[in-house]
């Protein structure tokens, strides 16, 4: 009896795993792609109830790259050779943008509303490019899901475009051109790919794949059995696309990027770089490329330091199982292993480029040679890592011999699990979330907090008010805050940040704070062998820039030329924290007000230099 109803129980569990097993390879089967709008809203619920009260990472993104959208679409259409609003007039090869396909959102949308809809679009490619990608190379529906949303959750900074997340979709275009099937769409990705992932970011990395690529496909067919006459007739036929698309997006490069090719590679700039002052810091070959390997680098974050070790047992495993094979298996191993020996080359070339004698040789040199930064090489990580889990994952489920389905799905949630769970902690998602929660009060500086629009505003109305001067009139400088935070409210400023403005500026600029560098060297060395932040720089503040307004802070002793300034065409000095009044009248500014609002991260004392 008791047999009959366990033998029964056994039957009932075996039809339910029938049945469930059946649904996952039926859903693998499926098109899964429409998955990207549950995930959108999940990703931007937190984002939509804050409002402009959401965190976004301010370095390198809200303080710089963001006004390269900003200033670019001012003056679209217009030909003009400057941007008047920061740095006394920045070349307009310093600002140059990331995406190009981004610039019309700043023309026709207010700043936050632009950036938003530029995150979105950023976040649907992360996905669509990442499940399309896993998907065909696969051909698995799920695991291209699990892969794309991984993927759209990194915390990257959508001020680069599609400079990280375009990755898997170039290699969808151009694996589809080399089977020769939806060539149309394959175009269209190939210039959406060029007009929005920055050439000097992911977009030479992506040109030297594919060149690789095809050096790859004539040696393949040149050592193959058949005929010469039969192998130029198999290259023709098959491949025409792949190389002709290849010349395709170089070409698109180049079209995209000629006042660039102009600037720093033909020296018809107009003007010499301060980047010909930068001194570039070298470091150990192994200690670099181990820690790249690992870890990625900046502005291109992979967390994928947990997929490593399974990756690499799931490469040997399956190579002493190779003769078990089917052919399907061999080719996901095959490019398993490829771009596992992409990554090391990878890390080894950063290692390179980072190394002493190479950088020593760099800061030797002048013009492209000496800011071209080759070492980038890696933003190309967060694709190849999550088509590399994409591809293991495969192997585990598609060839697991005796091993259940659903221990093979346990094995792939083992490898899985670690690298969501630190993706998800690691988040702009999981930032927003606790802000929200928390009703704004855990000490995130948020896009209101930074850029004060209202406070802004304020001094804007009290200035016209009492001189009937518009912004473009006069000329401002910040102190203790980021210069970014006026130039979003529309006020000229002689400091700011650019990865590429005159010399001769910075040279004039650093005379401003000349005696402030001297009493800190280390920001005497941050600026003099960097200097992209043109900011005024002090010995009581050094470099923080987020003074809040209940600090208990003042300037004491500081010590500004001034005269300098004026000279530079500054009227107004904007300071987070007050110059004490001695101070003050020594530097010769005159304080016309101090402004603030009930909710304002900010105080600020506006000073008119005599």
């Amino acid at each position: 009896m008791e047999k009959g109803i366990k033998k029964e129980s056994i039957s009932k569990l075996h039809i339910a795993y029938q049945k469930i097993d059946s649904f996952i390879h039926k859903l693998d089967e499926m098109p899964l792609a429409y998955l990207v709008f549950p995930l959108l809203a999940l990703a931007l619920y937190y984002y939509i109830r804050l409002g402009k009260n959401c965190v976004f990472e301010i370095n390198d993104q809200l303080d710089e790259t963001l006004f390269t959208y900003v200033l670019n679409a001012k003056y679209m259409f217009q030909n003009v050779r400057e941007y008047p609003e920061l740095l006394g007039g920045v070349p307009t090869g310093g600002m140059t943008v990331s995406s190009w396909i981004f610039v019309p959102l700043y023309r026709i949308l207010p700043v936050f509303q632009a950036f938003m809809v530029q995150f979105v679009i950023v976040m649907a490619t992360a996905f669509l490019g990442m499940y399309l990608c896993v998907k065909e190379l696969t051909d698995s529906s799920i695991l291209g899901v699990i892969c794309g949303t991984m993927f759209m959750f990194l915390p990257y900074q959508p001020v680069y475009g599609l400079s990280i997340v375009g990755g898997p979709l170039i290699f969808f275009a151009f694996l589809c051109i080399y089977k020769e099937k939806h060539l149309i769409l394959s175009h269209i990705l190939i210039w959406y790919f060029a007009l929005g992932a920055n050439l000097v970011l992911l977009g030479y990395v992506a040109l030297g794949l594919a060149v690789c690529a095809d050096i790859w496909i004539v040696i393949r067919w040149y050592f193959s059995d058949r005929k010469k006459d039969e192998i130029e007739a198999e290259i023709k036929k098959r491949n025409k696309h792949f190389y002709f698309c290849t010349l395709e997006l170089l070409i698109a490069y180049i079209l995209i990027n000629l006042s660039l090719f102009r600037e720093l590679i033909l020296g018809n700039g107009g003007y010499v770089s301060h980047r010909e002052e930068m001194v570039v810091a070298g470091g150990d070959f192994w200690n670099s490329a181990k820690e790249v390997f690992l870890h990625s680098a900046q502005h291109a974050p992979s967390l994928h330091e947990k997929l490593i070790l399974p990756i690499l047992i799931i490469i040997i495993l399956y190579g002493f199982l190779w003769k078990r094979l089917d052919r399907n298996c061999r080719n996901i191993y095959i490019w398993l292993v490829t771009i596992f020996v992409v990554n090391l080359l990878v890390a080894l070339f950063y290692g390179f480029c980072q190394s002493n004698p190479v950088v020593d040789f760099r800061n030797s040199v002048g013009g492209f040679l000496h800011y071209f930064s080759a070492y980038r090489v890696y933003w190309i990580y967060p694709t190849s890592w999550y088509v590399s889990l994409g591809l293991a994952a495969t192997l585990v489920w598609k060839k697991h011999g005796k091993c259940p389905d659903v221990l093979a799905g346990m094995l792939i949630l083992v490898m899985m699990v670690p690298v969501a769970w630190n993706i998800r902690q690691n988040s702009n998602w999981i930032l927003n979330k606790s802000q929200y929660k928390n009703n704004c009060s855990v000490g995130l500086m948020s896009w209101k907090d930074y850029f004060a629009e209202d406070l802004m505003a304020e001094i804007r109305d009290a200035i016209r008010k009492e001189t009937g001067m518009e912004q473009s009139e006069y000329r401002i400088a910040s102190l203790g805050m980021c210069p970014a935070v006026p130039l979003e409210a529309g006020f000229y400023c002689i400091d700011g940040y650019s990865n590429n403005y005159s010399l001769e500026y910075k040279h004039q600029f650093r005379e401003i704070i000349a005696k402030e560098l001297d009493k800190c060297p280390d920001m005497r060395v941050y600026f003099d062998d960097w200097g992209s932040r043109c900011y005024l720089f002090t010995q009581e503040s050094q470099n923080y820039y987020y003074l809040k307004k209940d600090a208990d802070f003042q300037y004491q002793n500081l010590e500004l030329n001034t005269e300098k300034m004026k000279e530079l065409g500054c009227d107004y000095l904007f300071s987070a924290a007050e110059i004490v009044p001695e101070n003050a009248e020594r530097l010769g500014l005159t304080l016309q007000g101090v402004y603030d609002t009930e909710d304002s991260y900010y105080r600020i004392w506006v000073y008119k230099i005599k």
